[in-house]
């Protein structure tokens, strides 16, 4: 539900300004992805590379699932970032191209944009896929290991 002041400050501003917010949302939420990957990736290595790691066939199952989910996931954040780019600097040139040009080149360019902000759209749900089941691996392997173990 929207109040007053929602309504007047959304009518302060205009359409390029709540798209930059929302691009800096999405890369902020790419950023952290990455970093809490990163994160457990190297835990799930420190378990699995301790001298008492006891754990079951399962366990180690999972954590190597867990392992591999969040290297993909950590992969494909890199190339969202490389996606995100190629589609910025595509665009750019699109916008850059004079009106003299022929119709063909002009959808030549936009076509490449195109190509690039669908890979975009590709790499951002794998990525978040792994992610995923990153986690729920993770989760049966700890499950595992403290109530079953």
């Amino acid at each position: 539900m929207t109040t007053t002041n929602d309504r007047q400050f959304q009518a302060n501003l205009d359409p390029e300004t709540l798209h930059n917010r929302a691009r800096d949302a999405s890369l902020e939420l790419r950023r952290l992805l990455i970093t809490l990957s990163t994160a457990i990736l190297g835990f799930s290595f420190i378990l699995l590379t301790t001298k008492q790691s006891d754990f079951s066939f399962l366990s180690k199952i999972t954590l190597f699932l867990s392992f591999s989910c969040m290297a993909l996931t950590i992969l494909f954040g890199l190339l969202q970032i490389f996606a995100d780019a190629k589609r910025n600097y595509h665009y750019a040139k699109y916008m850059q191209i004079n009106d003299n040009v022929s119709e063909q080149f002009k959808n030549e360019k936009y076509s490449i944009y195109i190509k690039w902000k669908t890979y975009l759209m590709h790499f951002k749900l794998i990525s978040r896929y792994f992610f995923g089941f990153g986690l729920i691996f993770l989760m049966i392997a700890l499950y595992e290991r403290v109530f079953i173990y």
